[in-house]
């Protein structure tokens, strides 16, 4: 199993702390994803470009997400796990079976408090908490090419589930210390969930692949600016790259 770690590599204690409890729970293979911060070119670019109205950071952390997915897909990754930085494994982590008739299984009790450790398979209604979900081929193919950011990645994850009439699992054997010490900063600066989840089939998504084509050309924008300007910056201005794009 490959798993992802999301990082903000800031927090420095956080990243020692995990990669010793990881180590303890006998999880490796660990690649931690510890670019596409608010200071990201490509993060700072495509919040101008879809019309990002969430705090940075948490579409920052989006973008790690889908990235994670992206890299799923080219790499050829059949099965993998995506943390977020503050989880807790449970003793029994490694003793999980995951059903392989599944693309997406929720591996943290998240939101969902009256759950207890287990590695019984559950159905759910909420998928709130990203703290650790498994994740096949499968559903970053079929994903990426809806993708959204108008909320939390977890949120957007349940979106596109539910808009596929897709049962949501849990296997509640992770929590996410945030949600429980009052760390998570969520609260008050996202939109309403369920107002999001029902305006699904109507919001405009993306093709991740179309995103990524789209920047391409805003570098290829950027080479032009320093080649006769004669200095490097990194462009988030969408009516000055588009006016480029359309007179060249």
């Amino acid at each position: 199993m490959k798993y992802f770690v999301i990082h903000y590599p800031k927090l420095v204690q956080r990243k020692e702390m995990l990669t010793q409890h990881l180590a303890d729970r006998g999880v490796t293979d660990v690649e931690w994803v510890e670019n596409l911060n608010i200071d990201d070119p490509f993060v700072n670019w495509l919040s101008n470009y879809v019309g990002n109205k969430l705090p940075l950071g948490h579409f920052s952390c989006s973008v790690k997400h889908f990235h994670i997915l992206h890299q799923i897909l080219e790499r050829g990754i059949e099965e993998a796990v995506i943390f977020e930085d503050d989880v807790v494994l449970h003793k029994n982590f490694k003793n999980i079976d995951i059903p392989k008739n599944l693309m997406f299984v929720k591996l943290g009790m998240g939101v969902n408090f009256h759950l207890s450790p287990s590695l019984v398979p559950q159905q759910i209604f909420n998928l709130g908490g990203n703290e650790a979900n498994y994740i096949t081929k499968e559903f970053a193919q079929k994903f990426l090419d809806q993708v959204h950011f108008g909320h939390s990645a977890d949120i957007v994850y349940q979106a596109f589930l539910m808009g596929l009439n897709y049962p949501m699992v849990c296997i509640p054997i992770c929590h996410q210390t945030s949600l429980l010490d009052g760390a998570s900063s969520c609260a008050g600066t996202m939109p309403n969930w369920i107002d999001y989840i029902r305006s699904w089939s109507s919001i405009k998504k993306y093709k991740w692949s179309d995103l990524l084509a789209e920047y391409k050309k805003v570098q290829n924008v950027e080479d032009e600016f320093e080649r006769n300007f004669g200095v490097r910056i990194k462009l988030t201005n969408i009516e000055f790259i588009s006016h480029r794009l359309t007179s060249v």
